[in-house]
């Protein structure tokens, strides 16, 4: 019976002591050390970067709003961290800033977030972004809603950007992707697009261009390009497509 108690009490300690303390953030500017969680118990506004992350740290913005920052919402300053909501950033410079980072090997994690009006990239990441349930509508400047090297995720919406809704340096695969309005193009990659469940309708150039054939499964788009690397010539997926 002692024994058991030990190793009760012991693999409790353990467990414990694995637990980071997650750390309240009420007022600009607050560091969320890594590894460790913040939680926003308040609204933000008016900060320069209303919250920085470091490495494989998280932000749980709990129902709350970062708000017209200077320069980011919530800005990561390494390879990987974390935002969760529900929880609103809007009227930043960039909405969500990852710096740095190796494509394939760092990620941005975005959880029930909605980024608008954001001045020059509503999220920027040189790295893999893994989204569920994320807006990103309305940025200003003529660059991208949303910037990756890599892009993955389930019910995504980018729409009525001034410039690209959909910048990926690498591989797209998406369900239940939304790109509409934006003022270029919906959704350019470099690599391959796989998109399931999604519309990309009403863009103002092209709504899927790759140089790989997309593959699209109960998808609606209006135009797509690429083809043999060419802007004009198009894949014959969309509705709109002229023969190829």
């Amino acid at each position: 019976m002692r024994y058991l108690l030990v190793c009760s009490t012991l693999g409790s300690w353990i467990a414990l002591a694995g637990i980071a303390t997650a750390i309240d953030i009420t007022t600009c500017g607050a560091l969320v050390a890594e590894g460790e969680t913040g939680v926003l118990q308040a609204d933000l506004s008016g900060c320069a970067d209303g919250v920085t992350l470091a490495q494989d740290a998280t932000l749980q913005m709990n129902g709350h709003a970062i708000l017209n920052s200077s320069a980011v919402g919530v800005h990561c300053t390494a390879g990987r961290c974390r935002v969760t909501g529900p929880g609103e950033i809007g009227g930043a410079d960039f909405g969500i800033r990852l710096d740095g980072g190796t494509p394939g090997r760092h990620a941005l994690y975005i959880d029930d977030v909605d980024v608008h009006d954001s001045g020059s990239f509503g999220i920027y990441a040189f790295a893999r972004i893994i989204a569920t349930n994320l807006s990103v509508r309305g940025t200003i400047a003529n660059t991208f809603g949303v910037y990756a090297a890599d892009l993955r995720g389930t019910g995504i919406s980018v729409t009525d950007n001034t410039g690209t809704g959909i910048g990926v340096g690498k591989n797209a695969r998406v369900i239940g992707l939304t790109v509409t309005g934006n003022g270029e193009d919906g959704l350019s990659a470099h690599g391959r697009i796989k998109l399931f469940d999604s519309t990309l309708t009403g863009n103002g150039d092209i709504d899927v261009l790759s140089p790989h054939r997309p593959r699209l499964r109960n998808t609606v788009c209006d135009h797509s390009g690429g083809r043999e690397d060419s802007y004009e010539l198009n894949w014959g997926i969309c509705t709109s497509d002229p023969a190829p």
